[in-house]
This record gives structure tokens, sequence and C-alpha cells, in this order.
């Protein structure tokens, strides 16, 4: 569930912190990439989460690190930094060092990077599936046996 999570949360911040910046609902839905303010509405009220391009957008916007938007802080002050589903790291936020910040940017850039590569083989894969989804409907029925 997004609403009241720790994400919803920090996406909240964000955009509070964008529209504090200056920008106006619409020019912020715009700079997201969405043609009307109407998600980031949703967001707010909670009723659902962005996509992680969003988030990226998100974090340029307001100049945070994408990671921070997916970080929990435990009440033993230790960071949970949550990779993906399947697996929690906890790092003591203290004993980060410049060195860890910059891997992390640079995993977090190349998880992107896949991300958007991904996004484009499957618009491609779209194309070639309609390509053949056309090749096959236009061809005339009995037009072979004409000639």
């Amino acid at each position: 569930m997004f609403q009241g999570s720790e994400l919803h949360r920090r996406v909240c911040l964000a955009l509070d912190e964008a529209l504090g910046g200056g920008l106006t609902q619409p020019e912020l839905a715009e700079q997201l990439g969405f043609k009307d303010e109407r998600n980031i509405r949703h967001y707010k009220k909670g009723r659902h989460g962005p996509p992680h391009e969003v988030v990226v957008k998100l974090a340029g916007l307001v100049g945070k690190p994408v990671a921070w938007f997916y970080e929990t802080e435990s009440e033993n002050g230790l960071v949970d930094s949550k990779p993906g589903p399947s697996e929690r790291v906890s790092v003591p936020r203290s004993s980060r060092n410049s060195s860890q910040e910059e891997l992390l940017g640079q995993l977090v850039a190349g998880q992107e990077l896949l991300l958007a590569e991904l996004r484009g083989l499957r618009a491609e894969l779209q194309d070639v599936k309609r390509a053949v989804s056309h090749r096959g409907k236009s061809r005339t029925p009995g037009l072979e046996k004409a000639q």
C-alpha cells in the first residue's frame, strides 16, 4: 500500500519542495511528463505510487538522490536501503562515506540505464508485433489464386 508508506511521505515532501520552489502544479506535471496535474494529486493523496522513472525525474528536480526515496529510518538510527523487493540491507547512516554514496549513485544510474534500455526494447518488440500483425491482415483473400 502506497498511502502512509515512507515512499509516500518522501514523494509528498519532494512534490512540496518542487512546488515551493516556484513551480505550479501544471508546470511540475509537465516536468514529470504528465499531460495535467491529476497524477500529482493522486500521488499526494496516496491513491497510487509513482513509477520508478517518475521518482528519478522528481529526484532530479529537487536535487535528491533516487535512493533517498526508497530509504527508511528505523528507531535505532539505521537506514534500510531498499534496492529491490527481494532483499533489505541495513547500513548505519554514520558509517557511510563518500565512496559508498558514489557507488550507490553509480548503481542507481546503471539501473536507470537498464530500465531505459528495457523500455526501448519493449517498444521495438511492440513495433515488430504490429508489423507482423499488419502484414498478415494486408493479404487479400483469393489474391494468390488469381496470380
